[in-house]
């Protein structure tokens, strides 16, 4: 039967921790990306509104 291998107490806690690190990461670039996709689809909504408004500018008035 093989020997169990045994790590020390340090080793686990560093690699619990890095764990840790890496989900924390892991989540707040995920939040970071859905914040980047709601800025894009605001930016798109602005672009195209300031174009709607700009054309309503170049229109002659009717008066």
């Amino acid at each position: 039967m093989p020997a169990s291998k045994k790590y020390p107490p340090e080793l686990k806690e560093r690699a619990v921790r890095l764990l840790l690190a890496a989900r924390e990461d892991a989540a707040r670039l995920l939040e970071l990306e859905r914040e980047n996709r709601e800025l894009r689809r605001s930016n798109a909504i602005l672009r195209s509104a300031a174009a709607f408004f700009a054309a309503e500018l170049d229109r002659p008035s009717s008066r």
